[in-house]
């Protein structure tokens, strides 16, 4: 996997500003999704381009967290958070909203 993101993050970040969130929160999505695809090695918008795919990487997700994080609450920050910045990702590239509960 090539250490280039594959998407815009001009435009993500736009989205995101659009949905009113803050600077920080903005740059630490953008950080996540980066950090998505270059610790499961995946292209973000070919994983996420149907629901099988997206269900895969969160299910990639939650196994990366419970790999590195050290207690069961960094578990659960570490895969919420990235859980979310990927929701975030679905939905600003493809326009569906994941629900929290998939």
């Amino acid at each position: 996997m090539s250490k280039c993101i594959t998407w815009d993050k001009d435009k993500f970040s736009e989205f995101l500003r659009n949905k009113n969130l803050s600077h920080r929160v903005i740059l630490n999505n953008l950080s996540r999704c980066r950090r998505i695809e270059r610790e499961l090695s995946i292209n973000l918008i070919q994983s996420s381009d149907t629901l099988e795919k997206c269900l895969r990487v969160l299910a990639q997700i939650n196994a990366y967290s419970i790999k590195n994080a050290k207690t069961t609450k960094q578990r659960y920050s570490m895969g919420g958070t990235l859980r979310m910045s990927f929701r975030l990702f679905v939905e600003y590239q493809w326009g569906i909203f994941v629900p929290k509960n998939i």
